[in-house]
């Protein structure tokens, strides 16, 4: 979740609470990067670790490995209760699927996991009001990839300014430990399945604050979310049916963004010079690789036309 980690130092596995040889520290024996031996490992970077002592055959298919934990009595035992968290989010290198708002991740708090709903406010840098597309905050967090990386091997701290604002409203209550600024969450998308040399891990985020409702938040404006894909092709008759794809990464995301939009999840038609051509209703999602089916309300739509869905925002936040 955070900090590295090294040969030689000490450590102790949480889970086990019950097992008195996991009690005390245990020592890191060895490292291993995809088979190679390594002596120091940082956050987000996928090691197989030995350790000396603890048994953890007991131990249930996902656990946590710390340091030993050295807090002042003033600090035992504080901690909020809370569903939703907004905070500084700072993607993981090794995870390379898309991450944009409005997807649902795990997110880790200690030993308690529920599911949380992200939603990208951009970042802290830009000013107090903006809007971005879908496409944009991709980008954007690809540059984030890069730049955490870069600082990573530097052995540096990312800079305040090129962190992300985001907010996680979770499913249900997390118990958070306090100070909240020193215990990061790890958002993770542990539903895909595993792939060899494919990171589930998303992010880290480093809560802020715990507001109770999204109009809480002085900080930033929503940002729009807005869809691009192309018309694939239409009716052979010339009626209204359309085929659409690039709107959506899979048939998930698309049937998801089809059922929460009410009154239907209307798009628009575009010419290569981005004039509009028409209007199109999304009807429903087929295949494994995001394609819709849409039906054209207004205009005309051709093959290879660009179709954008604007996402309209919920709740406009004040600065």
């Amino acid at each position: 979740m955070s900090g590295s980690m090294a040969v030689g130092n000490a450590v102790v596995v949480p889970a086990l609470q019950g097992d008195t040889s996991a009690s005390t520290p245990s020592k890191v024996q060895s490292i291993q990067a995809f088979g190679a031996s390594v002596t120091k490992a940082s956050v987000g970077e996928r090691v197989g670790v030995l350790l000396k002592g603890p048994d953890l055959s007991a131990m249930s298919e996902r656990g946590f490995l710390t340091a030993p934990r050295e807090t002042t009595e003033g600090e035992r035992g504080m901690t909020t209760v809370c569903d939703r968290v907004l905070g500084y989010l700072d993607p993981i290198p090794s995870f390379t699927y898309d991450m944009y708002s409005g997807q649902t991740f795990s997110v880790t708090a200690g030993h308690d996991t529920v599911q949380g709903t992200l939603t990208l406010l951009g970042y802290e840098s830009e000013g107090p009001v903006f809007t971005q597309s879908r496409q944009d905050v991709n980008t954007q967090v690809s540059t984030l990839k890069d730049t955490l990386t870069r600082h990573m091997a530097e052995g540096k701290t990312m800079p305040k300014g090129d962190r992300m604002l985001a907010v996680l409203q979770l499913k249900a209550p997390l118990l958070l430990p306090l100070p909240l600024g020193q215990y990061p969450l790890l958002g993770a998308r542990l539903e895909l399945p595993p792939q060899a040399g494919q990171c589930r891990l998303a992010f880290t985020l480093t809560p802020i604050e715990t507001p109770a409702d999204l109009h809480d938040l002085p900080y930033r404006r929503l940002c729009t979310s807005t869809l691009s894909g192309h018309v694939l092709r239409r009716d052979k008759d010339g009626g209204p049916g359309l085929v659409v794809s690039g709107l959506f990464s899979d048939n998930t995301a698309a049937s998801t963004a089809i059922s929460s939009a009410k009154g239907g999840l209307a798009c628009t038609i575009l010419t290569s010079d981005g004039t509009e051509r028409g209007q199109a209703v999304v009807v429903s999602a087929f295949g494994t690789s995001g394609k819709v089916k849409c039906t054209l309300t207004q205009g005309d739509a051709q093959p290879r036309d660009t179709v954008t869905v604007a996402q309209t925002l919920q709740h406009r936040i004040r600065y």
